[in-house]
């Protein structure tokens, strides 16, 4: 909690990071980042680009 996040879309302060797990698959992590007033910036390999107000 608390992270500042630097995408190509800007830098996003007041961001958490979300371990998920999956019981089919308890092996496989995902890494997300989700921050305050945007919602999910980063998904694994996936990156927030752009955003508008």
């Amino acid at each position: 909690m608390g992270l500042e996040i630097e995408t190509e879309a800007g830098t996003f302060a007041d961001c958490i990071r979300v371990d998920e797990t999956s019981p089919l698959e308890p092996d496989d992590l995902s890494v997300k980042y989700y921050c305050l007033g945007v919602g999910l910036v980063i998904d694994d390999v996936a990156e927030l680009v752009s955003s508008t107000k």
